[in-house]
């Protein structure tokens, strides 16, 4: 009898064991797209305004600020993401919007699938206007 208990303690011990990663990078992590709904909060404003950005797969979108007096819907605006020549590395680039001039950064930096931040590059290279985005 006690041959069959260790045998099955042996048995959940080594089932039980796992030998994978604890904290598996996801598959979107090789290639992160902008490709969805985004949402920032811009804290450099007088009043924190809310941001949220649209990306469609053919490089149109629309942005939508809430917060301002002057909060507006901005549609058909066009996007690039230039990415570093060694993206894998630092997950940085460069992202213009085209038909909206805005506050939002060229310069981004993914920090996980669903969650990149925005900035601008000062002369003395520096970053201003920091906003994070998260995915819908």
């Amino acid at each position: 009898m006690k041959k069959i208990i260790f045998l099955l303690l042996t048995v959940l011990i080594v089932s039980c064991s796992s030998s994978d990663d604890p904290n598996p990078v996801p598959s979107c992590w090789d290639s992160p797209s902008f490709v969805g709904t985004w949402i920032g909060t811009d804290e450099a404003t007088e009043t924190p305004t809310t941001i949220t950005l649209v990306f469609n797969d053919d490089a149109t979108g629309s942005i939508a600020t809430v917060g301002e007096l002057d909060s507006e819907t901005y549609n058909a605006f066009t996007w690039v993401d230039v990415r570093d020549i060694d993206f894998d590395a630092n997950k940085e680039g460069t992202l213009t919007l085209n038909g909206y001039d805005s506050n939002i950064g060229e310069v981004y930096q993914f920090l996980g699938c669903n969650q990149f931040r925005a900035y601008k590059e000062v002369s003395d290279g520096t970053e201003a206007d920091i906003i994070v985005f998260n995915k819908e």
